[in-house]
């Protein structure tokens, strides 16, 4: 996911060590939009209990405003959560400008010092307790909620620390997002042939995969959901007619309009590989992968091209022949070239019928 371009001041680093050495339970952090920076609001000591410390993050969350909150939950043994709290009602511009921050905030407080998952989204300050927390950490690990630019970040700490020990490693295929358990359901009734098509879409906000529409459509149905302006994975079982036979071949297409803007066309891109892993994991197994841009592209006879491709014929072309049609051209008989390239012509052919002396029509030519 695109980064904000928001850094954490060497000032505001200081106080995190500060009360990283401290009994402090939480902290509070915000963006000041006006300056575009990270700023502090508040902090205060462990309850002691993971209950009164929750209850102590649910009081800084509000209704509209996006919020950061460092948590150190007793019973977690001194590591660290970001609880990313993100309220429906939230400004799309805050939306973005928090979600696309995050990273930076926890580079700048210092990954080491994170649970496993490090991060835990809230949109209600009711979510944030421990019974919603256990249920979020059961659901996905850390790597099923990391963005892109974390995972990279991280990779490149192992790497290095790696190659200090001489291991090599390997390197990370595809961005791992989190699945809405409705998109699970909607590919498991793909499966079981209760559908035949699931549209996802990802959630630039939360970066989850959630289900855009179900059913049974066509792909010229298909087409006309499409929009000019959001991209969209889609998985079809196609049934059509194959040599007089009944033929179901499961499609993934990945449709990114033109139109799109260029943060979602990298976020679905970086995603692609994975959302096809999620289809493999529900027990579908992709028999052609197709991308396009136009909705237009979307029709039966277009996967069909593409599932049976037709033989291509080479095209040879006939050498020219010579005027008359006799055939191909030869010397004239007794004609001999010279090492100068000029002809000259021996005695036998100048007696010969066929060598006739120029006539006056021809002194014209």
């Amino acid at each position: 996911m695109a980064r904000s371009g928001i850094e954490v001041s060497e000032e505001l680093r200081k106080q995190f060590v500060e009360l990283q050495e401290g009994k402090t339970g939480w902290i509070k952090v915000t963006i000041d939009e006006d300056s575009t920076a990270f700023k502090k609001i508040a902090h205060g000591d462990s309850s002691g209990t993971d209950d009164g410390d929750w209850k102590n993050i649910q009081a800084q969350l509000g209704e509209k405003e996006p919020t950061y909150v460092f948590a150190r939950l007793p019973s977690k043994e001194g590591k660290w959560l970001l609880v990313f709290h993100c309220p429906e009602k939230s400004k799309v511009k805050s939306k973005m400008l928090y979600s696309s921050s995050s990273f930076a905030l926890k580079k700048g407080f210092g990954f080491e010092k994170f649970l496993k998952p490090d991060t835990f989204r809230t949109a209600k300050a009711s979510e944030a307790c421990a019974k919603e927390y256990a249920r979020d950490v059961h659901e996905v690990d850390e790597e099923e909620i990391m963005t892109s630019e974390e995972r990279l970040a991280e990779q490149a700490h192992n790497d290095s620390a790696m190659s200090m020990a001489g291991t090599k490693v390997s390197a990370v295929m595809g961005v791992p997002v989190k699945v809405k358990s409705e998109a699970t359901s909607a590919l498991g009734e793909l499966k079981a042939g209760k559908i035949n098509t699931v549209i996802l879409r990802l959630n630039p906000e939360t970066e989850v995969l959630e289900e855009a529409k179900t059913g049974d459509h066509t792909f010229e149905e298909i087409g006309k959901l499409m929009t000019r302006t959001d991209p969209r994975y889609i998985v079809h079982n196609f049934r059509h007619e194959k040599d007089e036979k009944t033929v179901d071949s499961l499609v993934f297409f990945y449709y990114c309009p033109d139109s799109a803007k260029p943060r979602l066309k990298m976020f679905y891109s970086s995603c692609k590989a994975m959302i096809v892993k999620v289809c493999e994991e529900a027990g579908l197994e992709v028999k052609k992968l197709l991308e396009g841009s136009e909705a237009s592209e979307l029709t039966s006879g277009a996967v069909l091209d593409e599932l049976y491709p037709k033989a291509t014929v080479k095209k040879t072309f006939a050498k020219p022949k010579a005027r008359g049609g006799k055939g191909p051209r030869r010397m004239a008989p007794g004609t001999k070239f010279s090492s100068a390239g000029g002809e000259t012509t021996s005695p036998s052919s100048a007696s010969s019928p066929t060598s006739a002396e120029p006539t006056e029509d021809d002194s014209s030519l």
